[in-house]
């Protein structure tokens, strides 16, 4: 029994799984399945008859056997957990290599092959040999027997006598349907499809006999035939086991673009024996290139597979950027589309996907539209244009109550001007100090200019007053407008003469805004000393302090107060201090107080002055 070789070896994958071709033309409809059993003997079965034929004597015992529709050769899971590949024709083995150990096995129409070890359901891809864990069969079942797929469902003969049905995606999920009525142990499990009917049929292999399960209640059967072989069943198989598990894939519905074609096919990968399109194609895949509903359909043991996809060709979205254009150098352009067709998103030439672009750069730029997969572009070439130079000359003055005509002393072109007044025209009258700007503009690009307008005035001359020239000193008369030009009574012409003799001196002095004079008269020297005799430093502002007035200028100078008692209270060299009527920061009582001045002229003469003064409050 299964149960009693069933033991844990390495759960390695078998490396190698190469697709050995044993039958090379399609086996057509039939009710012939494959049984292998205790005695190592392999045969093939005709269901309708109860014939069986000896193929052979495998080298092992295989617990399952199983024929995968990608290439029709026939694997087998040895009671060692090794995989082989079973000649068809001489029941000669081949070792590929071992894989998790099971005694159950099965191949979809897709190639993928499952197993289960112990508890875990496991679906293996032999190319790569990647198994994927389905799940862990829930503890009600207890495997033992076969798998086999019927109506696109996975199902399990297992001890003791009883059918399971396998959730592919959840082997946690799956359920135990419940004994089968014959109640003997049975480890074949296949499905056939006869006559090339589209009709499958599930067959059941207790022992030596065969049952037909009834196709509602699969756990009620019939007995088809009996003692078919002479060794007890270990495995069944069937070229046809898999074809409820095909299918056609053309994928989900698409959208081309106008112009464009796609190639569409069926991806799945289970086998077929035709196709046959909406539009009498019979080929695999079609090229598409307008709008339509296509429907391929698939043949395969007699069973149509069939899918649907549609396809809808669109127009390419329109987009405009505007004409090629030119902007002032320094300025930016905003690129935008013009159009207000659909759009999913745009890209323009730097790879931006904002809706707007901003450049201050020439050059081409481009934006392409996508809308549903399509795309459309337009582009754009930006040059430059430079506006108009202006000059309105350096910063100048105008002389008071005249003006001047301002204007651009720059011959390029212009058809635009603006002034700061808001004037338009190309010149301005300009006849008040101020800043004075023109905007000269061509084809929308603008430059300005400004000039600073000062006013100049007549030279200013005023020589001085008046006034006395002492022996052997001299006076110097300066005029400070460097405007002008001079011309004194003397002959010179510099605005800075020295004056060493009395007498009348006149200047006359030009600019370009004008002529204008000044005259002096200088006089000998005739100091006049002018002493009051009574103060009153009270406060109110009226003869506070005592001090000599005089016309003349002093070589030396010293002026002294004294009271009755000849005590010296004031002393100064300063011609030009006076005193407060205090002694020592104290203020003085009133009464008589004794002056001495003495000074020299610059003629070297000393003159001595002396007299009273009250100091009266």
């Amino acid at each position: 029994m299964k149960d009693e070789v069933r033991k844990y070896i390495t759960l390695v994958f078998f490396v190698s799984l190469s697709f050995l071709y044993s039958i090379s033309n399609k086996i057509q409809a039939q009710s012939f399945v494959y049984v292998c059993c205790v005695d190592k003997s392999l045969y093939k079965i005709n269901i309708d008859n109860c014939t069986s034929q000896l193929i052979g004597y495998t080298s092992v015992v295989f617990h399952d056997i199983a024929i995968n529709p990608q290439n029709n050769t026939m694997y087998g899971m040895s009671c060692y957990g090794n995989m082989y590949t079973i000649s068809l024709t001489n029941a000669s083995c081949n070792l590929l290599g071992s894989a998790i150990y099971s005694n159950s096995l099965t191949f979809d129409s897709y190639g993928f092959y499952y197993i289960i070890n112990s508890q875990t359901l496991y679906k293996i891809n032999p190319i790569t040999v990647l198994g994927k864990n389905m799940g862990q069969l829930p503890s009600t079942i207890t495997p033992a027997g076969d798998l086999t797929f019927f109506k696109n469902k996975l199902y399990l003969s297992s001890t003791p006598s009883t059918l399971s049905k396998l959730n592919t995606s959840n082997a946690s999920l799956s359920t135990n349907l419940g004994n089968f009525l014959f109640n003997s142990l049975t480890f074949g499990l296949t499905t056939v499809m006869p006559e090339n009917q589209c009709k499958e049929v599930i067959y059941a292999f207790p022992g030596k006999d065969i049952y037909r399960l009834d196709t509602t209640v699969l756990t009620y059967s019939s007995l088809k035939c009996s003692n078919v072989v002479p060794s007890g069943i270990l495995g069944a198989a069937s070229f046809s086991e898999a074809v409820s598990t095909s299918s056609v894939k053309l994928g989900s519905d698409k959208t081309i673009c106008s112009g464009d074609s796609i190639i569409l096919t069926d991806y799945s990968t289970s086998p077929a024996d035709s196709f046959l399109w909406q539009n009498g194609h019979k080929t695999n895949s079609i090229i598409v290139k307008t709008t339509s509903t296509n429907i391929l359909k698939k043949y395969w043991w007699g069973c149509e597979f069939s899918d649907t996809i549609d396809i809808v060709s669109i127009k390419p979205p329109t987009v405009n950027i505007g004409n090629d254009t030119a902007i002032c150098i320094n300025d930016s352009i905003d690129l935008f589309d013009l159009t207000n067709s659909q759009y999913d998103y745009y890209i323009w030439q730097n790879g931006s996907t904002t809706d707007t672009f901003r450049t201050a750069d020439t050059g081409l730029f481009f934006l392409t539209k996508i809308w549903r997969g399509c795309n459309n572009s337009d582009s754009i070439n930006i040059s430059y244009k430079y506006p108009p130079k202006v000059d309105l000359g350096p910063d100048t003055s105008i002389c008071i109550s005249t003006s001047l005509v301002l204007y651009d002393l720059n011959t390029s072109l212009a058809d635009k001007y603006h002034w700061q007044d808001g004037s338009s025209n190309s010149s301005i009258n300009a006849s008040v100090a101020g800043q004075y700007t023109l905007t000269k503009g061509l084809l929308g690009c603008y430059n300005s200019d400004t000039i600073n307008i000062s006013l100049s005035y007549p030279p200013f001359v005023s020589i001085s007053n008046d006034t006395f020239l002492c022996e052997n000193r001299s006076i110097f008369l300066e005029l400070k407008d460097s405007s002008a030009q001079y011309l004194w009574s003397t002959g010179n012409t510099d605005n800075l003469i020295e004056i060493t003799e009395s007498g009348t001196y006149w200047v006359i002095a030009h600019n370009r805004c004008g002529t204008v004079s000044d005259s002096i008269t200088v006089s000998e020297c005739q100091c006049k000393i002018a002493i009051p005799n009574a103060f009153s430093p009270n406060g109110d502002g009226l003869n506070d302090v005592f001090e000599p007035k005089f016309d003349c200028h002093f070589k030396k100078y010293n002026f002294k107060i004294y009271n009755r008692w000849g005590e010296l209270l004031f002393d100064t060299y300063n011609p030009f201090e006076s005193w407060n009527g205090t002694y020592q920061f104290n203020e003085l009582d009133p009464g008589v107080y004794v002056y001495i001045i003495t000074y020299q002229t610059f003629q070297d003469k000393t003159y001595h002055l002396k007299g009273n003064v009250y100091l009266v409050k």
